[in-house]
Formats: structure tokens, sequence, C-alpha cells
């Protein structure tokens, strides 16, 4: 395409542009000055009337159904009472020496020769061989040994428990 054709176009735009503007700032011009045409007078003879009491300011009120758009955000928040604060229960005893025996020993089983039963304890590295009556750790009696169970007293403090045996 030839470049001085583009321009020459773009030159008719403007001028094209510039004619429009220029009739309707002539227009509005003669309109103003001239006035807005006016409409035919109506005669007094025509039954129409101006009711000025329409015009007078009457309090009424609203007839229509009265509800208030606003009240979900005007939402009453219930107070809520707090709790009544409870004393923590104390703490538990701490675990007896016969306790803290019979949690750290676990059976390993036992024989039975006529009728006397020998029982494998274990504790931490310690292995005790025992029978009914003998004392382990200068402290703890056997009471009594079945297959199930192991009856061990603390002879200071004369307190009872059970150790289980494990069947399998």
């Amino acid at each position: 395409m030839n470049r001085q054709w583009i321009f020459s176009n773009k030159k008719r735009a403007w001028a094209v542009l510039g004619v429009i503007w220029a009739a309707i700032i002539a227009y509005n011009a003669a309109y103003y000055v001239k006035g807005p045409p006016e409409a035919p007078h109506e005669t007094p003879s025509s039954g129409l009337k101006v009711r000025l009491d329409l015009l007078k300011n009457k309090k009424r009120g609203y007839g229509g159904i009265k509800k208030d758009i606003f009240s979900p955000l005007r939402r009453v928040i219930p107070v809520v009472k707090p709790a009544e604060v409870q004393p923590a229960p104390p703490p538990p005893p701490p675990p007896t020496a016969l306790q803290v025996f019979t949690m750290s020993v676990r059976a390993l089983g036992f024989v039975e020769k006529e009728k006397d039963k020998t029982v494998f304890l274990s504790k931490n590295d310690d292995l005790f061989v025992v029978k009914s009556g003998d004392l382990v750790d200068g402290r703890f009696r056997i009471l009594s040994i079945s297959e199930t169970s192991i009856g061990v007293r603390d002879e200071v403090t004369k307190e009872e428990s059970l150790i289980g045996i494990a069947v399998r």
C-alpha cells in the first residue's frame, strides 16, 4: 500500500469528524438562542383544573406490612455463664515398693519336679531361680506358685500381690 494514501484517508476522516462536530455545535447554539419549542396553551374552558390540595403535605403513616429488614444484623447473642471450675483430682499416690517390683519382674516360666515348683524370674539383667518360701531382693517373699501366677509378699509392709505367668 501507498503511505500517502493511508495519510490522505486519515486526513479525510478528521475532516469529516470536524464537520460533524461543527454541525452539532451550530444546532445546539441555535436551539438555546431560540429556546425550546413551546407546547400549545390550554384554554381555561377545556375543563382541566390544577389541584393544589394534592401538593399540601399530609403526614400519613405507612399502611403496608411492617418488617425490619435489618433484624438479622441486630441479633442478641446470649451470654453464656462460664462453667464452674472444679478442682483437679489429687494425683494418684506413688507406687509402693511391691508394685514397682511386680511391674519390673517378668516370670519366664517354671519347672515342676515331684511336688516342688521352681520359677524363673527376670528383673532387668538379673535372673532369679526361686521356690516357694524364698526371698527375692532381700525383701519380697514368694508365697505360692501355680501354673498361671506367683504370690508375692513385701516383708516390710506385709502387702501381697500376684505376678502373672504367660501361658503359651
